[in-house]
């Protein structure tokens, strides 16, 4: 029988000499040279001469993790040539995503005569024009994918169209590379944030970004940044990973621009801008921490009213009327891994009952990007990928939408492409966790290893004392867990078990656990 290691190799189609590479350190060395960015080294220098000159300067944002992290950067990185510029996150529900004209006008009125635009610009054509006719200056720092033109900027840095790199990466990476053009050095601070980026925004955790990340989680559990380690809630004092940052940071930061509407939206910003001032950090986390458990609690309570929905078709559509617009995303993701469907959430909006604008999500088989382009005659807006979208429709032709978006989930349905590696029960044990920590951080395009546990007698299962959770202790330094567990697997007296391995720490003893999330009846 092949011993583990071959096993998880081969999981990852990674040979000896490749594997060996990804446990040589990390260093920036093995980061792509930001000078090799097209115009890199033009744009730093007009932004400097900009500054020299006494040019008002904004940085505009989004509300996204990537954008918000992406906006501290570019502030902080100006900020340490004794420059403090403006910055602006747009409104999700007032201003939408990038750059308005309304928005134009108002910066321009203010004295604003350079604006950064950053995690948004790059498809804005309409919108710079016309702040360029208006006399001021744009900068674009973006990584979405371009329109039919690119925009008028002076400048525009992308990752792909400046013949960057190879694979795409978030806004905030980019923005890190900025920074380092623009200081002369890197800064451990903005690195962190960069890479943190990559994991807020899905990235491949491919080539650089993947360097990125695991040089970032290395600095971060070697520097401790306060604010950082403050939103994410250790049990223990076990080092931080990838997991921790995309379960615990990432979904506090985002919560503030879905459910925001005020200028407390500038607050989480400031949390990344001032990250040594502990007492504003305490106040703030708590702050930050409070409106994502309203976000959680909200979603929860929502989602319960669509637990007897349409379950006979391929698709799933949804309208609610007091939904945020920024929530939509969320409910979707969780109908869609509740149904296994291709799923849409749309929200009536207040200033116009009469469009609907909405979120969609979907599995591998379902091209979203693809399904979007095909209905666009009848979209308002749209964009995304392969796996997720935002829309916008007008209330007549909801119906016609429905049928369409029916007709294309019928036509391609999701494939289940996940592959497993077939384990035993000594197999799981802390050696075996430790080997698999050798290929992290795991993230989008080389995602956690996913275990099958064959022929499991259920008879064997033990539970936690309020029943909820199976909690089956193998040996002293093993165990397997499946929370809120669910009672059809207890139909069977066989069942394959599919699962992680997760490494769990108490009082200072480490053990590892098997953690099922699905399982295959005999």
């Amino acid at each position: 029988m092949r011993d583990f290691r071959s096993k998880l190799l081969e999981y990852y189609g990674l040979s000896e000499e490749e594997y060996n590479e990804l446990l040589k350190p990390i260093s920036l060395e093995n980061l792509p040279n930001s000078f090799n960015c097209k115009d890199m080294e033009s744009c730093v220098n007009f932004i400097k001469q900009k500054i020299n000159n006494g040019t008002k300067v904004l940085i505009y944002g989004d509300y996204d993790c990537d954008g918000i992290i992406s906006t501290a950067i570019i502030y902080l990185t100006l900020k340490a040539e004794s420059f403090i510029p403006g910055y602006y996150i747009p409104f999700r529900e007032t201003d939408g995503y990038g750059l308005t004209k309304n928005n134009v006008d108002k910066f321009f009125d203010l004295g604003y005569r350079l604006l950064i635009l950053v995690d948004n610009g790059i498809t804005l054509v309409d919108e710079i024009n016309y702040a360029r006719e208006k006399g001021m200056d744009v900068v674009i720092i973006d990584h979405h994918i371009k329109g039919n033109m690119l925009p008028n900027a002076n400048y525009i840095l992308h990752p792909i169209y400046s013949n960057f790199v190879d694979v795409n990466m978030s806004a905030g990476a980019l923005s890190f590379f900025f920074s380092k053009s623009f200081l002369g050095y890197f800064d451990r601070y903005l690195l962190v944030l960069g890479a943190i980026s990559i994991i807020s925004d899905l990235m491949e955790m491919k080539k650089y970004n993947k360097n990125l990340v695991k040089l970032g989680i290395q600095i971060l559990n070697e520097d401790k940044f306060f604010n950082i380690i403050h939103l994410i809630n250790l049990k223990n004092s076990e080092p931080i990973n990838e997991d921790d940052i995309s379960m615990d940071f990432v979904p506090k930061i985002n919560a503030i621009g879905r459910l925001i509407d005020d200028n407390k939206l500038f607050n989480v910003v400031k949390y990344l801008i001032n990250k040594d001032d502990k007492e504003f950090i305490v106040k703030t986390a708590q702050w930050i921490e409070d409106i994502n458990s309203y976000r959680k609690d909200l979603l929860l309570s929502i989602g319960d009213r669509f637990k007897n929905v349409n379950s006979s078709k391929s698709s799933l559509v949804v309208i609610e009327d007091n939904l945020k617009e920024g929530l939509t995303g969320l409910l979707a993701s969780k109908l869609m891994n509740e149904y296994n469907k291709p799923t849409v959430v749309f929200a009536k909006q207040k200033n116009n009952p009469y469009i609907y604008k909405g979120s969609v999500r979907s599995k591998p088989g379902f091209d979203i990007d693809a399904a979007l382009k095909e209905l666009s005659p009848i979209l308002e807006t749209f964009g995304g990928h392969k796996n997720a979208g935002g829309l916008s429709i007008k209330e007549q032709n909801f119906d016609k939408f429905c049928t369409i978006f029916e007709e294309l989930s019928n036509k391609y349905p999701f494939i289940d492409d996940e592959k497993y590696i077939k384990i035993n029960l000594n197999d799981i044990n802390l050696e075996n966790y430790k080997l698999i920590r050798t290929l992290s951080p795991f993230g989008q395009g080389f995602k956690k290893p996913q275990f099958k546990l064959e022929n499991y007698n259920t008879d064997f299962f033990n539970y936690s004392k309020n029943c909820l959770h199976i909690i089956t202790k193998l040996n002293p330094t093993s165990s397997m867990v499946y929370f809120n567990y669910n009672h059809d697997i207890l139909s069977s007296k066989f069942v394959d078990l599919l699962g992680t391995f997760e490494l769990n720490i108490f009082k200072g003893f480490y053990s590892v656990q098997f953690t099922i999330n699905n399982f295959i009846k005999k």
